[in-house]
């Protein structure tokens, strides 16, 4: 198949999937928890990162997984697919808290579960975009 989804072009898709993410969520987080600009960004910027790099490395390759698969390369394919991914990892991130503390899970707020819903759906469109671009790019190359 000639349009698949490489390694090569999942990584940068990945990283800006991440960084999309981590973004909003540090921005979200900076704004809610009234933190300065400076240097308290950088910080919740680093931790949302790491925590969006850690919880979605899985998810990302399933969906690149099922795409390739299926030959899928639409945007709410992939805008979707951030969202359920990063709902998921809040519910397990949760679960997993609660079990091991033998408490009943919490009863999430619907602020946070928006907020990682919409940041799981910029961090699809951002991977949807880059595997376009880098699709175009590759073709145009092709061509001449």
């Amino acid at each position: 198949m000639e349009n698949t989804i490489t390694l090569r072009r999942a990584c940068p898709a990945f990283l800006a999937a991440v960084t999309a993410a981590a973004t909003w969520s540090g921005i979200c987080g900076m704004l809610l928890a009234g933190i300065p600009p400076l240097p308290g960004a950088l910080y919740v910027f680093g931790f949302a990162w790491l925590l969006a790099a850690a919880g979605g490395i899985l998810p990302f390759a399933l969906g690149i997984h099922v795409a390739n698969r299926l030959g899928i390369r639409h945007w709410a394919y992939f805008t979707v697919g951030g969202m359920l991914a990063a709902l998921t990892a809040l519910g397990v991130l949760f679960g997993v808290d609660a079990y091991a503390c033998e408490d009943e899970p919490p009863i999430l707020p619907a602020d946070l579960v928006l907020h990682v819903a919409i940041s799981g759906a910029i961090a699809g469109a951002a991977c949807w975009q880059v595997l376009r671009r880098q699709e175009r790019l590759e073709t145009s190359v092709r061509m001449s």
